[in-house]
């Protein structure tokens, strides 16, 4: 039988398993502009950044497999939602609280593998500052933000890259300028990757603000 002591040790065991995997990732950098949200980053194989719903968006790093079971977690329960209830109900706030259950609860299950993977969830809305953004742990605990959010594999902030997100200029620049200001400052933290790997390329999408069209999600 586990102890109390043993439980918390095993679950010290495996936060230090899931930081170590993700402490090389590039980081994803979201920023609410006058255009929409841009999303920013260097990939490798896989992209990191998607569309999940009308106004949506979900990016995420760590292992391949895992964030593929997140994503299409996530679009299950949006799309489930807009059927049974309706459009307005399918929230950042509801699909947060949802898809924070198997990330808890895979971490939590010590005989199984946690979840090696950190997600960030946008909703545009009708002005930047409107915009919500939730960034989700790896064990399940998230933290609503405004304006931008930042995606690392740290696991202490980033005061640079907070910093360069919630830069209000941003509101008033296009989604060009945005991804123009941000691109430099991901080819620094990048360096690293293009040495150990150099199969990497630059990501941007843009979920669109307001108006009728039926396409919001623009690969950049």
């Amino acid at each position: 039988m586990m102890t109390p002591f043993d439980w918390q040790e095993a679950m010290g065991q495996r936060a230090q398993y899931v930081a170590g995997r993700l402490s090389g990732a590039i980081p994803v950098l979201a920023v609410s502009c006058a255009d929409g949200i841009v999303l920013a980053t260097f990939s490798r194989v896989q992209p990191k950044v998607y569309e999940i719903y009308d106004e949506l968006v979900f990016a995420a790093i760590g292992q391949s497999a895992d964030v593929e079971q997140m994503r299409v977690a996530a679009i299950e329960f949006v799309h489930r939602e807009g059927y049974q209830r309706s459009k307005r109900d399918v929230s950042i706030q509801r699909v947060v609280q949802t898809m924070s259950m198997p990330m808890k609860n895979a971490f939590n299950d010590y005989r199984g593998a946690p979840l090696v993977a950190k997600c960030l969830y946008a909703e545009v809305r009708e002005t930047p500052a409107d915009d919500m953004y939730y960034v989700m742990d790896y064990d399940g605990d998230y933290l609503p933000d405004r304006r931008g959010a930042v995606l690392t594999g740290l696991t202490e902030p980033d005061a640079e890259l907070d910093a360069l997100v919630n830069d209000l200029k941003w509101a008033e620049s296009s989604h060009e300028e945005t991804v123009a200001g941000l691109r430099p400052v991901l080819e620094v933290r990048a360096e690293r990757a293009l040495e150990n790997d150099g199969e990497i390329q630059f990501e941007a999408a843009l979920i669109r603000r307001g108006g009728s069209r039926r396409r919001r999600f623009y690969r950049l």
